[in-house]
């Protein structure tokens, strides 16, 4: 867990991981979909996995940062390459020279890239936009633009999706900003009303302190004297 007692990726790899032991030792007939919000822990994707974010345009040493455990047990960052692309037929497109090449090991950066998947002319674009603020409707005005529409860029599973994929679990990751779709915004509101009719409040009562308090699982034992006060009968 983190410092700040938040759930890392990894705690939520390893309760998720539990939840699928329990399914499958439980439920071993059914077919199982995990539903998860849009909270970055469940977005995180592996270190090593394919972004233009940072890539540089020309040849270079270059390579991603990965998480590692150092010798002493804390934790440390290291580079290490990229994963291979795709071309459009699916073919892999190392990203890194190979040995024997002048350049062996060497990044090939965005240009290069590009010229391998058909831009012959990349050389000539600029790295990004200024402020990777592209032209509206514009696709093709930056080496970094046109890799961001790239489907092997695009399609990058996240840790959670391919933990649970590889295990035959289904995954649904929930829209950015979609409560309404949210089973745990559901939840939470299910239990403010059931809350609030064990208080004795009416449904008037209980809907304005289910807006008040939408953030809570729980109501207040003062919203008695709340709703008295703001002449809610």
């Amino acid at each position: 867990m983190a410092r700040d007692g938040y759930y890392t990726c990894e705690d939520v790899l390893a309760q998720t991981t539990c939840v699928m032991n329990l399914l499958e030792q439980n439920f071993p007939e059914s077919d199982h979909v995990l539903i998860f919000d849009n909270a970055p822990t469940h977005l995180k994707r592996a270190d090593d996995s394919l972004s233009a974010h940072n890539m540089p345009k020309g040849i270079k040493h270059w390579g991603v940062e990965k998480s590692v455990t150092a010798p002493d047990g804390t934790m440390a960052k290291e580079k290490v390459p990229m994963k291979d692309g795709r071309f459009a037929d699916g073919h892999p497109q190392p990203f890194c020279f190979p040995p024997g090449h002048e350049h062996a090991g060497k990044f090939k950066g965005m240009a290069h890239i590009l010229k391998e998947r058909g831009f012959h002319d990349a050389g000539k674009l600029k790295a990004q936009c200024k402020g990777f603020k592209c032209p509206e409707g514009v696709t093709d005005c930056c080496c970094r633009r046109i890799l961001f529409g790239w489907p092997d860029f695009t399609d990058v599973p996240t840790l959670l999706e391919t933990n649970c994929q590889k295990r035959g679990f289904q995954v649904i990751i929930l829209p950015k900003f979609h409560c309404e779709l949210s089973f745990i915004e559901f939840a939470n509101r299910s239990l403010r009303f059931i809350d609030a009719y064990r208080k004795g409040l009416n449904g008037k009562q209980a809907a304005w302190a289910n807006k008040k308090y939408r953030g809570h699982r729980v109501l207040p034992d003062s919203i008695p004297k709340e709703l008295d006060s703001n002449d809610i009968a």
